[in-house]
């Protein structure tokens, strides 16, 4: 590539000069012929007035000749010839062998006009003088010479000189813009290699496109390692999740196939126990598979949030916490999946329920355009550097929660997904009473219809 780019800026660089060399010959060429006919015109002038001085003296040919000679000399012009023209279009003596005159210009001469033209680089200017004898023609010639003639070792000079930086400047410029190049097709090669620790060595620090281009593949490879670690942290995960209650099922079912149980009732409720937290978290698994795929389907249609919220806060009065719902008020319409909108506050809920100590709160609110769900509770709280975190996939707080149940560590990770997919945010935040503070914000929409729906239990 670097060898392809030199050689495409030397190229450049030659037919600039070629074109540049070439366009300026032209020009000046073109101009020194109309400036050197213009001056032989004006010379022509000249003498066609001493031809009529010497006609009117009656001064013979020959003696006019040598007469326009001496003038010549003066003015400087390479030749100068007088010729008879004859009514048969000849001339006597013949015009000198770089000029042509075609028949239009012999009528031309005739009629006492000048005649101009141009034999390679000599220029010529005919003029004529009619008497009732004869008619005399004066030819003044001269070779054009332009100011290029003069300075064109200093342009082939100047020209060696460009061509030889242009090659230099190619050669340093193919090699940086190269590098960058090089160096991205080779962290791209590792990365498909799976090396996933592959990095750009000395990376650009500028701002042009190329540079941005190592970076973006940098940022890549850091992007590509950090999921590869995720995937395997969330594969460990998920089985540590499943290996412990399948090894209390396990356990507490060989003790009563054994009959080593002591107290069989408690060991089939150990296992009924466990065996919901395995489908929970295969449910989870699930949901989040069908989110990630964009397979998750929603039924959006206007609902009272408020409404929502409160049937969902009535379902977890069993869990052993006081649990507030949202008070009475006026509807608060937003265009969600009722459905998934429950499953959202459920989850919210839920997690609630294993870190509260006494009490869990559910509001209701507008703002602007926004209506907010707010679930507090009073329980330990969330560290703020755990904030931006809570909502990954298996997080797991410092905080053990107090119930001896834990979570799939999924639900908040659902939570996430559901509401973006609604067109929603949820954030955490630090309770202003202490403990955690989950917020889901939506859009408001308009007035809700008739209501005609059953009323939507808590979703799981």
């Amino acid at each position: 590539m670097r060898l392809r780019l030199a050689l495409a800026l030397c190229g450049t660089v030659v037919v600039a000069l070629l074109v540049a060399g070439v366009g300026t010959l032209v020009i000046a060429t073109v101009r020194a012929e109309r400036s050197t006919t213009a001056e032989l015109t004006r010379q022509v002038e000249i003498l066609l007035e001493d031809v009529d001085e010497a006609s009117a003296s009656g001064q013979r040919p020959a003696a006019l000749a040598n007469r326009l000679n001496s003038i010549r000399r003066l003015l400087r012009i390479e030749s100068v010839s007088v010729s008879i023209l004859r009514p048969n279009g000849t001339f006597v003596p013949p015009l000198p062998p770089n000029v042509r005159l075609d028949p239009a210009a012999v009528a031309r001469l005739r009629a006492s006009e000048t005649v101009s033209g141009s034999q390679g680089r000599t220029v010529f200017v005919a003029g004529a003088r009619t008497f009732p004898a004869s008619t005399v023609v004066v030819v003044a010639t001269d070779r054009t010479v332009s100011a290029l003639d003069v300075a064109l070792g200093w342009f082939v000079l100047a020209s060696l000189l460009a061509l030889a930086v242009g090659v230099l400047v190619a050669l340093v410029l193919s090699r940086r813009l190269a590098a960058p190049i090089r160096n991205a097709d080779t962290v791209t090669r590792r990365l498909a290699l799976g090396e996933l620790s592959a990095r750009a060595v000395d990376p650009p620090t500028g701002r042009d496109e190329l540079s941005d281009l190592v970076r973006n593949v940098n940022a890549l490879a850091d992007t590509l390692e950090r999921s590869k670690l995720l995937e395997q942290q969330f594969l460990l995960s998920v089985s540590h999740d499943l290996r412990t209650p399948l090894t209390s099922i396990r356990g507490f079912a060989e003790a009563i196939t054994d009959g080593t149980a002591q107290n069989p009732e408690r060991a089939a409720e150990v296992i009924l126990q466990e065996s919901r937290r395995l489908e929970r978290l295969v449910h989870d698994l699930l949901d989040l598979a069908k989110l990630d795929a964009r397979s998750f389907t929603f039924d959006l249609r206007p609902t009272d949030l408020r409404a929502l919220a409160g049937d969902v806060s009535a379902g977890f009065e069993p869990s052993g916490r006081r649990v507030v719902g949202p008070g009475p008020g006026p509807a608060v319409p937003v265009v969600v999946d009722p459905d998934r909108m429950a499953q959202v506050i459920a989850n919210l809920l839920d997690n609630a329920c294993r870190y509260a100590a006494h009490e869990i709160t559910v509001s209701v609110d507008t703002t602007g355009d926004r209506a907010k769900v707010v679930v507090d509770d009073d329980g330990p709280g969330i560290p703020p550097d755990a904030l931006p975190r809570v909502f990954d996939r298996l997080y797991t707080s410092r905080t053990a929660p107090r119930r001896a149940e834990a979570g799939s560590g999924l639900g908040l990770a659902i939570v996430r997904e559901l509401v973006s997919a609604m067109g929603g945010t949820v954030e955490a935040q630090a309770a202003p009473a202490g403990g955690a503070r989950f917020v889901v914000s939506l859009p408001t929409s308009g007035p809700l219809p008739p209501p005609v729906a059953p009323t939507v239990g808590p979703g799981r």
